[in-house]
C-alpha cells in the first residue's frame, strides 16, 4: 500500500492542503510583483534578520507580507514581547514530524539536533533513526514548518522562528513511499516517541469523511503523556485541519469538523486552529469542539498575507520557483530573496501548529517542569478571545439551502457554567505568548492528579446507556435525547463520548452534549455533506467546552437531523461518556451509607470461594467515586476478604478467591468512598455457604 493511500485509510491522513482544492502542499494564487513589501512603522526587535519585519505572526504592524493586502496592526500573539523578556526556547527539544526538511538550509542548520533526525521512507526499521530526513521533489512543507518553529535568530539572514533558541529534529514521515498498513502503523508509533519535549504534527486528513485512528496509536499517545519528559509527559501539537469548506469534489464543498478525525478527539493532543493577519479564523480552518487554542496560520498569500518562513534552498525546488508567475519575492526576482530560500506563501493549520509549538517552547524554557496538562491549562487561561461575540448564532457555511430551522447551526462563543468562554472556531482563543510565559514562570501547579471516569482494571467506560433505540426526528428542535447520570465529581478538563448512530445519511446529523448545569456543546454539525456512508460504531467525540465545570449529575446527548429533503431517518442506539479531569477536594462531606444490601437477605450460595451477587442501592451523595466490598465472619470484619473496589455502579458484584467453610455464615460488607478517600458507614448482609 502506498503511503499516501494509508494516510487516507489508516492512522494519520493526507498532508493538510495549503490551498483549497489541492491534494498536495502547494503555493497560493498568482499575484503581481509587490517589490519589497510594506512593513508599517515598527519592526521586530533585533531586525538584523532582514525578513523578520515581514513576519506578521511575530509582530503585526499591518504589513502585507508580499501579498496585495495587509493585516491589522496589533493582531498577533505577542511573541516579540515574550522574546524581549528573554524567552527564546533555549534548552527545549522539538520533533518536527512532516514531509522531510532541508536541514542544511542557512537558517535551519544552526538549530538542528544533528544525529537525531529520522527518515521513515527507509524500509529497514533499524535505520529509521539517525537518518537524513531529506525532502522529496518540491515538497517544502516540512522545511517551512521547521522554520516557523526554530529558524535561527539574529544571524543577519532571513527571518526567525517563534522559538529561535530551541532545537529541532526533523522526521520524514509523510511522503510517497510504499509500505504495508502494519508497517505504516509501526512508523506512526515510532514518530510519537523519543527524547523530545514537543512533537509537532502539521498534517491532517480531508475532513469530509470519517477517519478512525488505530487504537494502538492512541495508546502510544497516552503512554507518551505518562512516561516521556521524565513523567511530565510529551506535549503533542496537532493541526486542526483545513476543511472548514473542504472539498468533496471539484464542484462540492463540505463543512468539516475536527471530531470527524478521531485522533483529534484524544485529550493528550493539543489541537490548534488557524487565525489570519486580521485577527479572525482563517477561511479554511476546520472548527470543532476538540480545538484547544488557535494560532497564526494566515490566508493564501495572494490578496491577504500568508506566513513568511523558510523554503527549500534554491529556485528550482519548493514554494519559490522561477518557473512560477509569482511576485518578485517568491519568484527569485527580489534582491532580498535572490536564492528563493524563503517563502511568503505557507499557510494552513499546518502553520498554526508550529507557531503554537514555538510558544510552548518559550513556556518550557520559563518553567521546564510544566506537565503536558499544565501547558494546556496555561494556554487556555491566557488565550485572547478574538472575534468575540457571545451566543451569536453562526449561519450555515454552505449557505441558506443547508439551514435547518429551528435548529441553530452553531454559536461563535459560549460561556460555560464555570464562567469560561469557549468557541468551536477558536477553542479558548488565540495563544498569547507573553501572557503564557509570564504565568509559566510563576506557575504553582494547581491541577490535581489526572483521572478518567473509567474502570482502571478494564479501561471500560463507566457510564454506558446500554442498547437503546431512540428515533431521530427530522427538523425537530428537541431532537433525539438520552440521559446518563455521572456519579464522579471531577473538575472537568475534557469530556469524551462514544456514540453509535444508525443513519443512512450521516451528513445530516448533529450531536450536542449538555452538562448537568445546562452548558451546551456542539460536537458535530448538521448538513455537513460528509461523504461517509455511515457514522462509525462507537464514534469518539471530544469537547473542551466544559472546562472547569463539575462533572456530577445528569448529562444529556441530543442528536438532531437537519435533513429537509430525503426523509431518511435513523436511531440513536448507544452512547457512553468519559470525564477527564481531577477530583474536587475540600467539600468536607462524607458519603451516605449504602442501603438495601442483599435486598433484603442473601440466603444461601453454593460456593467455597465466591460470594453470591451482591445487590444494593447506591447513592451519589458526598462525591462518591467508587464502592468497596469485603467479607468477614461478623458484620464489618474483613477476616475472609479485604476491601476490594467494585467500581461505581456495579450492583451485582461478586468477590472471588475466598476460602470459606460449608454451612458457615458470612457477612458481605459494602461501603462508599468519596473523592477525599472518606468512607461511608459500613452496611452488611449475611449469607450461608451451602453446597
Amino acid at each position: 500500500m502506498s503511503n499516501s493511500i494509508i494516510l487516507i485509510f489508516s492512522f494519520i491522513f493526507l498532508i493538510a492542503s495549503c490551498v483549497k482544492g489541492a491534494d498536495s502542499i502547494s503555493t497560493g494564487d498568482t499575484v503581481g510583483d509587490t517589490g519589497g513589501g510594506t512593513t508599517g512603522s515598527t519592526e521586530v526587535p533585533g531586525a538584523a534578520d532582514p525578513l523578520a519585519a515581514q513576519a506578521w505572526h511575530l509582530k503585526n504592524t499591518g504589513q502585507n507580507t508580499y501579498s496585495t493586502g495587509t493585516g491589522v496592526s496589533g493582531e498577533d500573539i505577542s511573541v516579540a514581547e515574550a522574546i524581549a523578556e528573554g524567552y527564546t526556547g533555549v534548552g527545549v527539544r522539538i520533533a518536527v514530524s512532516d514531509s522531510g526538511t532541508d536541514v542544511d538550509h542557512e537558517d535551519l542548520t544552526g538549530t538542528q539536533l544533528a544525529g537525531e533526525h529520522r527518515n521513515y521512507a527507509i524500509n529497514n526499521p533499524s535505520s529509521w533513526r539517525n537518518a537524513f530526513p531529506g525532502y522529496v521533489g518540491d515538497d517544502a512543507h516540512g522545511t517551512a514548518v521547521a522554520g516557523l518553529i526554530a529558524a535561527e535568530g539574529w544571524n543577519g539572514i532571513g527571518s526567525r522562528g517563534v522559538a529561535p533558541g530551541a532545537k529541532y529534529a526533523a522526521f520524514r514521515f509523510v511522503g510517497d513511499y510504499n509500505v504495508t498498513e502494519a508497517s505504516y502503523l509501526a512508523r506512526t508509533i515510532d514518530q510519537l516517541d523519543g527524547d523530545f519535549d514537543i512533537f509537532n504534527y502539521s498534517y491532517g486528513d480531508n475532513q469530509c469523511q470519517y477517519t478512525e485512528v488505530d487504537d494502538t496509536a492512541i495508546e502510544a499517545i497516552q503512554e507518551g503523556a505518562v512516561s516521556l519528559r521524565n513523567g511530565l509527559g510529551a506535549v503533542y501539537v496537532q493541526s486542526a485541519g483545513n476543511s472548514f469548506l473542504g472539498y468533496v469534489d471539484a464542484l462540492t464543498d463540505c463543512a468539516g469538523n475536527t471530531n470527524v478525525s478521531n485522533n483529534l478527539a484524544t485529550p493528550e493532543i493539543i489541537v490548534v486552529g488557524a487565525i489570519n493577519a486580521s485577527g479572525t479564523k482563517s477561511s479554511y480552518s476546520t472548527p470543532g469542539s476538540s480545538i484547544w487554542v488557535s494560532a497564526p496560520g494566515g490566508e493564501y498569500g495572494a490578496t491577504e498575507p500568508a506566513m513568511l518562513t523558510t523554503d527549500i534552498s534554491g529556485c528550482s525546488h519548493g514554494y519559490s520557483l522561477l518557473t512560477y508567475a509569482l511576485n518578485a519575492f517568491n519568484g527569485g526576482r527580489s534582491t532580498i530573496n535572490p536564492k528563493c530560500s524563503y517563502t511568503s506563501l505557507m499557510n494552513g493549520t499546518s502553520s498554526a501548529a508550529p507557531v503554537l509549538s514555538g510558544v510552548i517552547a518559550l513556556m518550557l524554557q520559563a518553567n521546564p517542569i510544566l506537565s503536558w496538562r499544565d501547558v494546556k491549562h496555561i494556554l487556555a487561561i491566557t488565550a485572547d478571545e478574538v472575534d468575540y461575540s457571545l451566543g451569536t448564532p453562526i449561519d450555515h457555511p454552505l449557505g441558506a439551502l443547508y439551514e435547518a430551522s429551528p435548529i441553530v447551526y452553531d454559536y461563535k462563543w459560549v460561556q460555560n457554567f464555570a464562567g469560561i468562554d469557549f468557541s468551536n472556531w477558536y477553542g479558548f482563543g488565540r495563544v498569547n505568548a507573553l501572557s503564557a510565559v509570564i504565568l509559566a514562570n510563576t506557575y504553582t501547579f494547581p491541577l490535581g492528579t489526572y483521572e478518567k471516569t473509567s474502570d482502571p482494571r478494564t479501561d471500560e467506560w463507566y457510564y454506558d446507556s446500554g442498547t437503546i433505540l431512540v428515533p431521530i426526528p427530522e427538523l425537530d428542535l428537541d431532537g433525539a435525547t438520552s440521559n446518563l447520570t455521572v456519579d464522579h465529581n471531577f473538575f472537568i478538563e475534557s469530556v469524551q463520548i462514544e456514540v453509535t448512530i444508525a443513519h443512512l445519511e450521516p451528513s445530516n446529523i448533529a450531536v450536542t452534549l449538555i452538562s448537568p448545569n445546562g452548558t451546551e456543546s456542539r460536537l458535530l454539525n448538521f448538513n455537513s455533506l460528509i461523504t461517509s456512508a455511515v457514522i462509525p460504531t462507537d464514534k469518539v467525540l471530544l469537547s473542551n467546552a466544559f472546562y472547569g465545570e463539575e462533572s456530577s449529575g445528569t448529562w444529556t446527548i441530543r442528536v438532531d437531523d437537519g435533513d429537509t429533503v430525503s426523509g431518511v431517518t435513523g436511531n440513536l442506539t448507544n452512547w457512553k461518556i468519559r470525564i477527564n479531569g481531577h477530583r474536587i477536594t475540600g467539600d468536607g462531606s462524607f458519603p451516605s451509607a449504602v442501603t438495601d444490601v442483599g435486598s433484603p437477605a442473601l440466603g444461601t450460595f453454593p460456593s467455597l470461594s465466591v460470594t453470591p451477587p451482591i445487590p444494593f442501592t447506591y447513592s451519589i451523595s458526598g462525591d462518591v467515586v467508587r464502592y468497596e466490598m469485603s467479607v468477614g465472619t461478623a458484620p464489618g470484619l474483613t477476616d475472609k476478604g479485604d476491601w476490594t473496589s467494585i467500581a461505581l455502579n456495579n450492583t451485582s458484584a461478586q468477590l472471588t478467591g475466598l476460602k470459606l467453610t460449608n454451612f458457615e455464615n458470612y457477612y458481605i460488607n459494602v461501603r462508599a468512598i468519596d473523592n477525599l478517600e472518606n468512607a461511608s458507614p459500613v452496611s452488611s448482609a449475611v449469607w450461608t455457604v451451602d453446597l
